[in-house]
């Protein structure tokens, strides 16, 4: 049997991120979640993931901290990053912006691209 696929889902609102967790978990992947960087990089060196989603609920520091982190020990991680505007962005195949006001069904629907597109299961 194949594993789901796993998300790690990091954010600062903690309603929020249950939320998009729970509905992650409803379209069919393993989702693990982090309130603090220390929490992602805990998270992350222990599990295998697939993605990582970055909240819109993260302050700019977090944002610029955690996604630092993220190419720096994950360099070929996938990457979604939600952000408070209405812009949309697919900068690669392993990386996307999405605007935050889309509903759960276009996160779904980029989350499936995303992993979708080859390699990058990190341990």
């Amino acid at each position: 049997m194949q594993a789901l696929p796993s998300v790690l889902l990091f954010g600062q609102d903690h309603q929020l991120v249950e939320t998009r967790g729970w509905v992650l978990e409803k379209a069919g992947l393993r989702v693990h979640t982090a309130m603090s960087i220390l929490d992602l990089d805990r998270i992350a060196t222990r599990e295998k993931i697939d993605l990582f989603v970055l909240c819109d609920s993260l302050l700019p520091k977090a944002r610029t901290e955690s996604t630092a982190l993220i190419r720096s020990r994950w360099p070929l991680s996938k990457r979604l990053t939600l952000e408070p505007s209405t812009v949309s962005v697919e900068l690669d195949p392993r990386e996307n912006i999405l605007s935050a006001m889309e509903g759960p069904r276009e996160l779904i629907t980029t989350i499936q691209k995303l992993l979708a597109h080859s390699p990058a299961p990190l341990q």
